[in-house]
């Protein structure tokens, strides 16, 4: 799974297939929460880091985290940029969620 964020859309693919696309409404630089609740995979982006909008959609990830036909597949939380322009990323979290 990975995320594509560009000037005019969100966009969430599951291998090479768009699965989420969601229009950019909050520009260059914003927040990105995701939210992994057993296997169920939300998305929040917000332009302050405090007002979040889920996307509407999730995916179930199940498959990500066992052996599955093609090779072992397992869900890890990293960051990776591509194409031209320059990213930041800053205040990268990763918690656990407590129950």
């Amino acid at each position: 799974m990975r995320i594509a964020v560009d000037s005019s859309h969100f966009t969430v693919f599951l291998r090479q297939n768009s699965k989420i696309r969601v229009p950019n409404n909050i520009g260059n630089h914003g927040y990105l929460r995701i939210l992994n609740d057993e296997n169920e995979v939300s998305f929040y982006f917000s332009a302050d880091g405090r007002d979040w909008t889920r996307v509407e959609r999730s995916m179930y990830v199940a498959g990500f985290n066992h052996n599955v036909f093609g090779g072992f597949l397992s869900l890890r939380a990293g960051l990776f940029a591509f194409g031209n322009g320059e990213v930041i990323f800053d205040n990268f979290v990763y918690n656990r969620i407590e129950r």
